[in-house]
């Protein structure tokens, strides 16, 4: 009975924090204000990533591809079309939720992240940046970030990587209640290192002699 409560607060709390979340993007997009981020360890000691080899399943997103296992991973069909979001994702032991977002308009990663964690923090106060890092997920360097968010009595954290380029914003992060995170840690990063970046398509890379 007390497992099942505890799926049942934490599918309420990710429904949750999603709305959040979505007003947070949104007001992050709009140049909201800013917080002051705090830069701390994120407690992985590996600072490359790549996509899983069984994420074989592809979301096209607006400026991004991602990449997905579905036999860990279903999309949530009664999320979409949101503006927002280009998908959001249960994991299949229900504990833990995904999504990803972009915007096709450049802003800088930390001016942008300043300003998502500052939209959440507006409807949930104490939320907070726990820590993010520089990180390389497919080649192309992002931000690995970590976020505490307090959603009634349910502490959640969020996890994922930030990428900030001429093609705009592309985000993908994952959530579960803060008890679980050490525990379910590899499930978040492998899910979010689905994120691959094109590169423009006039990019030319040249060839030393």
């Amino acid at each position: 009975m007390r497992s099942l409560l505890v799926t049942l607060v934490m599918l309420a709390s990710s429904y949750a924090a999603h709305a959040c979340v979505h007003c947070a993007y949104a007001a992050a997009v709009r140049g909201g204000h800013a917080i002051a981020g705090t830069w701390l360890p994120a407690g992985a000691s590996d600072s490359s990533f790549v996509k899983s080899k069984l994420a074989t399943a592809t979301l096209a997103m607006k400026n991004a591809t991602f990449m997905y296992d579905t036999n860990e991973w279903s999309i949530l069909q009664d999320s979409l079309p949101n503006e927002s979001f280009d998908g959001q994702f249960q994991h299949v032991d229900g504990n833990i939720r995904g999504m990803v977002m972009s915007v096709k308009e450049f802003q800088p990663a930390t001016e942008f992240l300043d300003s998502f964690v500052g939209g959440m923090a507006e409807s949930y106060p104490g939320t907070k940046l726990v820590s993010k890092r520089d990180v390389t997920v497919n080649n192309e360097k992002m931000l690995e970030i970590q976020i505490d968010m307090p959603i009634d009595q349910t502490p959640v954290r969020y996890y994922g990587y930030l990428h900030a380029g001429s093609r705009g914003i592309a985000m993908a992060l994952a959530v579960c209640h803060s008890e679980l995170y050490k525990e379910v840690s590899s499930t978040l990063t492998t899910f979010t290192s689905g994120l691959v970046i094109a590169r423009p398509k006039n990019q030319i890379k040249y060839k030393r002699k």
